[in-house]
């Protein structure tokens, strides 16, 4: 088994109408090729993996030690550089890889991406919790977190108590959803439900396949 991963963005969410007239909420997600930096084997480096690049800006802003690298694969500079995991027989630096290429509709999918910051909240948003009552009898106690142990027992708070604290900006993986749709001419791809991060934030898309014979490349000729 192998894992076959893209880079894309998020750009916002809409929803798509299937043939027998049910309403699907996606999520639109653009996916510009990818530009491959570089190759990383199991023999050379232990593991495999493809760098790529993705974003693209002028090589003359960056400074001489990344202008040095970019210049390797001979495709200018890009703000973004990622390892993906990816059958490395199928590319070559300074080549682009393809979403199009690689991903059919229909196909099953795991996207991750880092989910909203919403700084420091308490436990009644962070934890979901229903807080103390808000009748009579209830004093300077809204919101608040309520008793967390005995000072007799156990005499401490224990480790993984839910408490106030930063909620949000994590790394999360949402798994087994369906690509509904592949805009080809706008290199945007919709995707079933919803899938983490704001909008403009990068995402990525995997699936994973028994051999690269699951992988089928389609021509590069756009509709």
């Amino acid at each position: 088994m192998m894992w076959c991963e893209f880079i894309g963005k998020k750009i916002g969410c809409s929803r798509v109408f299937l043939d027998d007239g049910r309403a699907i909420a996606v999520t639109l997600v653009k996916v510009d090729p990818c530009a491959v930096l570089g190759v990383r084997t199991q023999e050379k480096d232990g593991y495999q993996a493809v760098q790529v690049g993705v974003d693209p800006k002028d090589l003359s802003k960056f400074k001489k030690p990344l202008k040095g690298f970019f210049s390797k694969a001979g495709l200018g500079g890009f703000k973004v550089v990622r390892e993906i995991k990816f059958p490395t027989e199928l590319v070559s630096p300074g080549s682009y890889i393809d979403f199009f290429e690689f991903f059919n509709e229909n196909d099953q999918v795991n996207v991750t991406g880092t989910s909203k910051g919403r700084g420091f909240t308490g436990v009644l948003k962070r934890h979901n919790m229903s807080g103390p009552p808000a009748t009579r009898g209830t004093h300077e106690a809204r919101r608040n977190v309520g008793s967390i142990g005995c000072r007799k027992y156990p005499g401490k708070v224990f480790k993984g108590k839910r408490l106030p604290g930063r909620y949000g900006f994590e790394r999360v993986t949402v798994r087994n959803l369906r690509i509904i749709r592949l805009l080809r001419s706008e290199n945007v791809v919709a995707i079933s439900g919803a899938i983490p991060g704001h909008q403009g934030s990068l995402v990525k898309i995997s699936k994973q396949v028994s051999s690269l014979d699951n992988l089928k490349r389609e021509p590069s000729v756009r509709a």
